[in-house]
């Protein structure tokens, strides 16, 4: 539990000022959990002290049976005894403070002027008011100067409003503007993660084509685009070799005598010219198998030259 403030003390020797005193009083007491004004009238003569005590001791308790009329007559009777000049000069040197709002600079000025013996014309107030703001807002009030001191208060308060209010405003579009610029850097960051992964993606692909081309294939997994075949690449393809071949002895694959189907034909030519030669006169046939031996066997000239032997030597049996 905090422990309770102590009030105080007042000597009334003419260099206290009475009203701050009381203020003070009234904020320890109000701290302390003291709100009862009656407790206050009776708890303030402890606060005094020499010339104080005795005042009030001699003073007629009748006059002062509320808080407001004690401190009336405390502040009346043991005001600061200073001339008015001290005073005016205290004032001129009155500057509102940087963070101190317009409320308290102008409590500030009251007090000063209430401790004058008399009291200046308002327009001489408005003026030490005006001079002791703030650079910014002096400036403002001399745009259109006010016509009393209740018209400067009073417009300045309204502009430390404003300023207020622009100033959470700001703050306000400054957070405001984090938050985008954190959604921006959320954003950028997600697309730096997915370019990521597709670099991760190349790069896996990458060494998947390297593996693939180191590795050793069966012939299950060869396809051939030369001859659309499985089981051997287009380097190495049979066919292609046979068909070079035939280019180089000087016939087409169709009628090369190595190709089943070609040959089956050549063979059925053979025999047919074979049975016309049996029957022949000699002269016709070795001229009809010379006519076949070049026809047939081209390619394969030994061949055909006994295959040529064999018909002369049936055609004369």
């Amino acid at each position: 539990m905090a422990s309770k403030q102590k009030l105080p003390k007042f000597n009334g020797d003419g260099k206290e000022d009475p009203v701050r005193h009381c203020r003070t009083c009234e904020t320890i007491w109000s701290t302390n959990g003291v709100t009862d004004q009656d407790e206050w009238v009776t708890q303030f003569p402890a606060t005094l002290r020499g010339v104080a005590i005795d005042w009030y001791s001699d003073m007629d308790k009748a006059k002062v049976g509320t808080w407001p009329d004690l401190k009336e007559e405390f502040g009346v009777e043991f005001r600061l005894l200073r001339d008015d000049n001290e005073i005016v000069a205290e004032i001129y040197g009155t500057k509102q403070n940087k963070n101190e709002t317009i409320r308290a600079y102008s409590w500030r000025l009251k007090e000063l002027l209430g401790k004058m013996e008399s009291q200046p014309v308002d327009g001489l107030k408005k003026r030490w008011f005006v001079e002791g703001l703030k650079h910014s807002l002096r400036k403002k009030m001399k745009i259109v100067p006010p016509t009393s001191y209740e018209d400067a208060y009073n417009r300045v308060m309204d502009l430390e409003s404003e300023t207020k209010t622009l100033k959470k405003k700001e703050e306000e579009d400054s957070s405001s503007e984090e938050d985008d610029s954190s959604q921006e850097s959320s954003s950028d960051n997600e697309a730096g993660k997915r370019v990521q992964a597709l670099q991760k993606d190349m790069e896996r692909m990458r060494r998947e084509f390297k593996t693939m081309r180191s590795t050793t294939w069966t012939e299950g997994d060869i396809w051939c685009t030369e001859c659309k075949e499985e089981g051997h690449t287009k380097g190495t393809c049979p066919k292609k070799a046979f068909y070079e071949i035939c280019q180089l002895m000087g016939h087409s694959t169709k009628e090369c005598p190595y190709n089943m189907k070609t040959r089956s034909t050549q063979m059925s030519q053979v025999l047919f010219t074979e049975q016309a030669t049996t029957f022949a006169p000699a002269g016709t046939a070795q001229q009809t198998n010379t006519t076949a031996s070049s026809g047939g066997y081209r390619d394969n000239r030994r061949g055909g030259g006994r295959n040529s032997n064999n018909n002369n030597n049936r055609s004369h049996i």
